[in-house]
């Protein structure tokens, strides 16, 4: 994520937006010797000591070049007192649907780390309509995406301290894909170490 020159506006780096559900609650600067090896890099940091969401730095250009491909992005992050995690990220929209998400969930980074290189792939073709091709064959949203949607959900409804009440429906959740995604669920919620489980008649 890094560039030799800085925009004034925001202190982005050229071509760098700033996007996410709180992009207020952050700011972007550019170090021009404080990446790895004294290269420039941009520095993403939380305005207020509780942001109410998430922030990125990112890129956006047409995938047209990359269709049946496999692609790779690498990038070396470093992080210090990271709440609630971070990472690289690749996702691919058509039609304000986001057909292919790889943001590196199940592995993101929390605390503080030296510079790490992270890498993110996506597969074959993801312009196709609700899905994509990979080995010659047809992929839709992956339970693991669900999963990251859930959990996302579940740490935006711990902020506002209310209720997170997920609903299952069996023709989809009975499969062993969608099992796995809510285990994950179930386990990201112990891990965060505030979260009570209760039936609806409890709550009642």
């Amino acid at each position: 994520m890094a560039k030799q020159r800085e925009s004034a506006k925001n202190n982005l780096p050229d071509g760098w937006l700033l996007s996410g559900q709180a992009p207020m609650d952050y700011r972007v600067d550019v170090e021009q010797r404080g990446g790895r090896h004294c290269n420039p890099c941009a520095v993403l940091t939380n305005r207020k000591k509780e942001p109410s969401d998430f922030a990125t730095l990112c890129q956006a250009f047409f995938p047209d070049e990359y269709k049946g491909h496999r692609v790779r992005l690498s990038g070396f992050l470093k992080t210090k007192k990271v709440k609630g995690g971070a990472g690289l990220w690749m996702r691919v929209d058509k039609d304000q649907a986001v057909l292919v998400l790889d943001n590196i969930w199940r592995r993101r980074i929390e605390g503080t780390t030296a510079w790490t290189r992270y890498d993110v792939v996506g597969w074959g073709n993801p312009v196709r309509q609700n899905g994509w091709v990979a080995d010659g064959r047809w992929y839709g949203s992956t339970p693991m995406v669900v999963a990251d949607m859930w959990i996302h959900e579940l740490d935006a409804m711990r902020r506002h301290r209310t209720l997170f009440l997920l609903t299952c429906h069996p023709f989809l959740s009975g499969r062993a894909g969608r099992t796995e995604a809510l285990r994950a669920l179930i386990m990201a919620a112990l891990s965060r170490g505030d979260v009570d489980f209760a039936t609806c008649a409890e709550v009642a």
